[in-house]
């Protein structure tokens, strides 16, 4: 009987699980930097502020908050495939 588990390179495994944990912290700290700005945006009374505060969350969702939340899912996924259970084996 032959196995049919894979061996992965350690060094590929560290890489992506580094890439992993470095794109879901800065996935969630930007997401609480979008929690922070729409909270002052809806406590200000100042209209400059609260326009400020918006453009500024939707430049953070649009530019660093989407793709680091694509990475993380992305790595997240190929970790997942990696072991030993792969996608669908349970």
């Amino acid at each position: 009987m032959t196995s049919t588990k894979t061996k992965t390179s350690p060094r590929w495994r560290q890489t992506v699980v580094w890439l992993h944990i470095v794109s879901s912290v800065a996935w969630m700290s930007q997401a609480l930097a979008l929690l922070v700005l729409m909270s002052l945006a809806a406590v200000t009374t100042d209209q400059d502020t609260r326009v400020a505060a918006t453009a500024m969350a939707r430049r953070l969702d649009m530019v660093l908050l989407a793709p680091m939340a694509n990475v993380a899912a992305f790595t997240g996924l190929v970790l997942a495939g990696a072991t030993a259970w792969g996608y669908f084996r349970h």
